[in-house]
């Protein structure tokens, strides 16, 4: 895959191997991914208990106001990719 894919198609194409093994070679009870342009500002406390309380996956949306146009990305790539992307999940 690694010659076949860019970077980018590449890291999203490993995304469901990674979580496989951690759950069935290393024994992991939940998995948590964030993109590497994610800031946390603070605990995921609300995601954890989400996790906790028994739901398999957590959607965060992308944006949650709207963007300035003229910049990147805008409007219509999220648009065209999608308001929501799954960021914790073991099934998604």
């Amino acid at each position: 895959m690694a010659f076949r894919y860019d970077i980018v198609e590449f890291n999203t194409a490993l995304k469901p191997f990674c979580f496989e093994y951690a759950f069935d070679k290393l024994g992991a009870d939940i998995a948590l991914y964030l993109d590497p342009d994610i800031f946390v500002l603070r605990p995921l406390r609300h995601i954890m208990a989400a996790l906790a309380e028994g739901s398999e996956c957590v959607l965060i949306p992308h944006i949650t106001a709207p963007l300035d146009e003229g910049k990147n990305p805008d409007t219509l790539t999220i648009l065209r990719v999608g308001a929501l992307q799954s960021r914790l999940c073991g099934i998604c």
